[in-house]
């Protein structure tokens, strides 16, 4: 009998219920890992069990498209007021009654939220970069609002043999940048040092610029120095000043090409294998709800895609789907811009020049007018020329037309045009799935046609045609060939027109090793006549991550032989090598380089010897490299490896300290960054605006420690960093079972633990489950009761 019905028959009523408030776990669906922790109120009546409103509707939220989330408004009445306590409670049969169903496990002490397949929210799954679900994804923690970063990078070279350089050591060369973000604002700089003779300037400063993203719009706001993007005729242009530029990487999950994007509903989890034009794309286990797959393209051209879909009871079902993809299409209603104004700006010794009397405007503006057709324009222009375009790109089933045209005036010439057309199409379902490709091109410029970079000079050039077609003859074999034909004016009297002529043939003889062999025949503008004609081998080693190729000139009878190895994982601990060995009718060659990746920096060595036929004597130049940084968040410094976007500096406090802590640790005993006696941990390559897990690693720390969290989901900002602080006060965790004098367990009984030393210990409330086992946490050294 029960302890409740043994109670009823001795004392002929119901026992009265008896609470305790715990912390208790929550699940989602069969999730290994929490979601996080609630307040519960736990009963000797299980009906009368109450949770936290509040951390409850958020973990619902996340999971839940917003039709079925907003069945959960709780009303007033509908909350359970216990005591004078502020929290606000409700019962576990409020969630059943909306669809939603909340398991609680009385052994374990847990809850598990169940959410049906069509109240979910949808789950964004990229086909082409990380299976990522941005809609479901929690950020642990935000950026700091001040940090830094400085990276240095130096160059040793010694020179030995015969060279005009002499022998011996060559002049110290450094690089600097550096990284300094307050809140949203983030100043950006760089410096270059060339060891000099006195007298010379040894330092050479770099752009220097403020950088701010606009999130929303997906827009980089930078005041500054400036490189800016440019399309179609136009020039790139160096500049200080004021720039606009859409950014698509500030909303990883924003589709910025249409593709051939298909939502997907599953009632059970199920095994989803893709394949594109016959081709296996990729498998996944995905759970019940809808599914958006994106990015289902991967060539230009036509694609036919099928999906297979197999659920976790056997049943299967396939989706054929067919479109057209360019890479040069924006997706429909969707703006590109980059606008920028400033003085144009030259290197002159150390020192950076703007040329404010030749204030320059440059900017570009594209736009998604259907899923078929992008249309552009495009502008440069400063007080004595300007250059202005027009662009579109269009897909048919007939192919991708791409046109570019422009029109330049300066106050020197008379006005120039230009025209550049491009057509390209892909034909997967010819015999055999053949892959048959075929391209056309023509660039046309009138004689004082000028781009912004050009000097004041008619163009030699006024054709330029082109072909390109490619086969795949056999599954193993394909052969292609380009034909380029330029039409010159007689500017000069030595110019003539030219052509170019390559064919290319490939053999794919196992899954590792191809071959191919390269003509090409070009004759130049001033009736120069060249040929080659290569064999390329190569071998690609995935296992053992090697790879070998080697090409050989029949011409020139010379050979170019390479062998490379990296180490599974990048990170601390990994290194990698290059050998190559090269032969000609005119010298013999040696190279060879390693590298190998720290905690704290990588070193790199190089060496290249050369050995001319016509001298005994040979050259060697020998480099030592190095990379490190210094960073800043939350009020402390950490040496790392260079910073390549964002970072996270992780330190160990208190009951973790002068211990060494592995962030993200792998089976080969490789880890990304450690925090170890020299100081926190720095994880130098954060993808920023993309979520970076890292997994703190516990197995070599001192028994009975443990950090409080050991996971953490990162979302930076660009170049950003983080200050993650491990470590707590030493607590102990109390896990035991409860049982009486015959030996039968305390089923779901209220208790309380008290500190016998500690004056200022507040009472721990804790509840048994049905095997009479409980877990008390937080419990400092001492005696208790």
């Amino acid at each position: 009998m029960t302890d409740e019905e043994i109670f009823e028959k001795a004392f002929k009523k119901k026992s009265e219920s008896v609470s305790a408030e715990i912390m208790m776990p929550v699940f989602y669906e069969n999730q290994e890992r929490p979601l996080g922790f609630v307040k519960t109120r736990v009963s000797t009546n299980a009906a009368d069990l109450n949770v936290e409103s509040a951390p409850v509707l958020s973990y619902l939220e996340r999971f839940s498209n917003p039709d079925a989330f907003r069945r959960l408004m709780i009303k007033g009445s509908e909350l359970v007021t216990l005591s004078a306590e502020a929290t606000e409670w409700v019962t576990l049969s409020f969630f059943e009654g909306r669809g939603y169903k909340i398991d609680y496990n009385d052994k374990k002490l847990e809850l598990r939220i169940r959410i049906p397949a069509e109240m979910r929210k949808t789950q964004y799954i990229s086909l082409g970069g990380n299976y990522e679900d941005y809609n479901t994804q929690e950020v642990s923690m935000k950026p700091a609002f001040l940090s830094g970063y400085i990276n240095l990078h130096g160059n040793q070279d010694f020179q030995f043999g015969d060279s005009t350089w002499g022998s011996g050591r060559l002049p110290l060369r450094a690089q600097m940048d550096s990284g300094l973000r307050t809140g949203p604002i983030l100043l950006e700089s760089a410096a270059s040092y060339t060891e000099t003779d006195p007298g010379y300037p040894s330092w050479t400063r770099g752009d220097i610029r403020l950088v701010h993203d606009s999130v929303g719009p997906a827009l980089r706001e930078t005041v500054g120095d400036l490189s800016i993007p440019y399309t179609g005729f136009q020039s790139p242009v160096q500049m200080g000043g004021v720039s606009v530029v859409s950014h698509f990487g500030l909303q990883p999950t924003r589709l910025t090409v249409p593709t051939g994007n298909y939502e997907l509903f599953l009632k059970r989890s199920s095994k989803v294998i893709i394949y594109n034009n016959e081709r296996l794309v990729t498998e996944l286990d995905l759970p019940a709800g809808r599914h958006n797959l994106r990015d289902l393209a991967f060539s230009g051209g036509m694609n036919d895609t099928r999906l297979e879909i197999t659920d976790d009871l056997g049943q299967t079902e396939t989706v054929n789907m067919s479109y057209f993809y360019s890479s040069e299409l924006m997706g429909e209603g969707l703006h590109q811009v980059a606008y920028a104004i400033g003085a144009p700006s030259i290197q002159s010794g150390a020192r950076r020049l703007y040329r404010t009397d030749l204030v320059t405007g440059s900017g570009y503006h594209r736009y998604g007018f259907s899923k078929n057709l992008t249309l552009g324009a495009n502008l440069q222009i400063d007080p004595s020329r300007y250059l202005a375009g027009l662009a579109a790109t269009l897909s048919t089933t007939l192919g991708i037309f791409k046109f570019d045209s422009a029109m330049s005036s300066n106050e020197h010439d008379p006005n120039g045009y230009a025209f550049r057309g491009k057509y390209y199409y892909l034909d997967t379902a010819g015999p055999n799935k053949s892959q048959r490709t075929f391209g056309l091109g023509l660039d046309a410029k009138s004689p004082y046609f000028s781009a912004m970079a050009n000097l004041y000079e008619p163009n030699p050039t006024a054709f330029d045609v082109s072909a390109t077609y490619g086969q795949a003859i056999s599954e193993k074999d394909s052969l292609s060939g380009t034909v380029a034909y330029q039409f010159n004016r007689s500017i000069r009297p030595e110019l003539s027109n030219s052509f170019r002529v390559g064919l290319n043939t490939s053999r794919r003889w196992t899954s590792a090793i191809n071959t191919s062999i390269m003509y090409d025949q070009i004759v130049s503008a001033t009736g120069q006549n060249q040929s080659s004609f290569l064999l390329l081998f190569i071998w690609n080693l995935s296992k053992e991550r090697q790879m070998i190729n080697a090409t050989y000139g029949f011409k020139d009878d010379s050979l170019r032989t390479n062998w490379g190895y990296h180490s599974a994982h990048n990170g601390a601990g990994s290194h990698s090598a290059r050998i190559g060995i090269k032969r000609s009718e005119i010298e013999r060659g040696f190279e060879g380089q390693g590298q190998y990746t720290g905690n704290r920096g990588i070193v790199t060595l190089l060496n290249s010897t050369i050995k001319r036929v016509d001298n005994p004597n040979s050259s060697t130049l020998t480099a030592l490299q190095l990379g490190t940084s210094l960073v800043y968040a939350g009020g402390q410094f950490a040496l790392g490896r260079p910073v390549t976007d964002s970072f996270a500096l992780v330190s160990a406090n208190k009951n973790l300290s002068n211990q060494t802590i592995e962030i993200n640790p792998r089976k080969d005993q490789t880890y990304t960054a450690a925090a170890d006696w020299l100081g926190p941990a720095v994880v130098p390559d954060l993808s920023s605006y993309n979520f970076n897990p890292l997994i703190i690693g516990t197995q070599n720390l001192k028994f009975g420690t443990a950090p409080l969290q050991d996971r953490f989901n990162l979302l930076p900002t660009y170049r950003s960093g983080y200050a993650i602080h491990l470590g707590s006060d030493p607590t102990t965790s109390l896990s035991v079972s409860l049982f009486r004098a015959d030996g039968s367990p305390f089923q779901l009984q209220p208790g309380k633990i008290r500190s016998l030393e500690a004056s200022d210990f507040a009472e721990i409330t804790f509840f048994t489950g049905r095997t009479g086992k409980t877990r008390i946490d937080g419990l400092k050294a001492g005696k208790y009761e």
